[in-house]
């Protein structure tokens, strides 16, 4: 038995190997042309001149030592040719950094392809990288340029650009695209745990977003599972922070996840997302919120709850120190909610310009992010507001507005299996 499963990955490798060696047959032609060289000068003493034809036109795929000979003709540096043995070793070792979320490795990976030029498996396996280090802007730019070149992807590397887009579309709050890049991924998946444990995480994700409670149990235990059977106590440790995001509006009890000497699994977002939900739960949360350093993509929104606090608690004096720090910082990092002119509008007697900010900025925003509880939020301080001035029917409207957008948000996804706990 073990002599014809080795025979069998053998041989599915080397279907991988033909599958990508079949593009490499068009550089060398266009090559060719530039040096204005004929088929039968280009394969003298290599091979024949009809070889090259079939080679060039994709019929047949060469070997590694006579593409190298073709190539040396040709005057094309190895890295050029991205030979599809070092190109699917590079994917391996990306998707297998991005499935133990190891940023160290995958900076060295990345670092190491940094002098291949333009290649479709070197593109996918520098997505994951944005990716894992949440650079939105250069993840967006290689998601936009692979779309183009998904019939040269074979299954695996077509799964892993899937899965790392669903990462992607996750971070930027694009829960309808995330979900159709996880169908995507569901339905051509190959028999690799790594895959399955991701495609499983990101499921679970998806539906804690958008508060489909049952599916998250179930996607989030089979992770649980996978990335608990391997050890991969990183993945391990997001999904607990995860777990208390996704349950906060239902479950008031915190249960502390893991020790503070945990949270060097955690990347920087992830810490002080635990960071700030921990001061969403305990008596003293300004011990929390001021771990959250000033270079966090959660930092505004950190100022802008210790400001909410002090508010409430009537120290106006840190509140003004606090609210001008949250200005100088949006000033040089402004976002998409202007938190400082938030609090401004807030404090006015009469509310009627901080609900219609919230009508015309906040709604909106949570409707392109697809974002339940930022929707809950602002609806329930605007339905607030309209019930002091007795505008009860415009208030049931907006009550009514927020379940069709939550009936939108949750139909958004193409994941329809149904998820049981069993």
């Amino acid at each position: 038995m073990e002599q014809k499963v080795q025979t069998e990955l053998e041989r599915r490798r080397t279907e991988r190997l033909d599958f990508y060696r079949s593009a490499i047959g068009n550089k060398l032609k266009k090559r060719r042309m530039e040096l204005k060289m004929t088929q039968e000068s280009l394969g003298k003493g290599i091979i024949s001149n009809t070889f090259v034809s079939k080679l060039e036109n994709n019929a047949i795929h060469a070997n590694k030592e006579c593409l190298m000979l073709l190539m040396e003709r040709l005057e094309l540096p190895l890295e050029t040719a991205n030979l599809p043995e070092e190109m699917l070793g590079f994917l391996e070792r990306a998707v297998d950094c991005f499935y133990w979320a190891d940023r160290k490795g995958y900076q060295k990976l990345y670092e190491d392809m940094q002098k291949y030029e333009y290649a479709i498996l070197i593109q996918i396996a520098r997505l994951g990288y944005h990716v894992l280090f949440r650079d939105t802007e250069e993840a967006s730019r290689a998601q936009a340029d692979l779309l183009h070149y998904l019939p040269s992807m074979d299954e695996t590397a077509f799964t892993a650009f899937m899965i790392f887009g669903t990462g992607h579309y996750l971070q930027i709050g694009d829960v309808e695209r995330a979900g159709q890049c996880l169908t995507a991924a569901v339905e051509v998946a190959p028999g690799d745990r790594r895959l399955a444990g991701l495609i499983r995480y990101f499921e679970s994700v998806l539906y804690g977003k958008t508060k489909n409670y049952v599916a998250y149990a179930y996607s989030s235990a089979e992770a649980h599972r996978i990335f608990g059977e391997d050890a991969n106590f990183s993945r391990m440790m997001t999904m607990t922070v995860d777990k208390y995001e996704f349950k906060l509006e239902e479950n008031s009890d915190w249960n502390t996840p893991y020790r503070e000497e945990h949270l060097e699994l955690l990347d920087s977002y992830d810490a002080d997302r635990y960071h700030l939900l921990r001061a969403a739960q305990e008596e003293s949360p300004f011990r929390y919120l001021e771990k959250i350093g000033a270079d966090s993509p959660l930092y505004a929104i950190s100022l802008f709850y210790r400001c909410h606090l002090l508010k409430n608690a009537g120290d106006d004096a840190e509140y003004r120190k606090i609210k001008d720090l949250l200005g100088q910082h949006q000033a040089l990092h402004p976002g998409m909610v202007d938190f400082r002119h938030l609090l401004t509008l807030r404090e006015k007697t009469d509310l009627t310009d901080f609900k219609d900010y919230l009508i015309d900025n906040i709604l909106p925003l949570g409707n392109r992010r697809n974002d339940i509880f930022l929707l809950r939020i602002a609806t329930r301080e605007i339905t607030r507001i309209l019930a002091e001035k007795k505008r009860y029917k415009d208030a049931c409207s907006y009550n009514e507005k927020l379940n069709r957008d939550i009936e939108r948000i949750q139909g958004n996804k193409k994941l329809k299996r149904e998820a049981s706990v069993d």
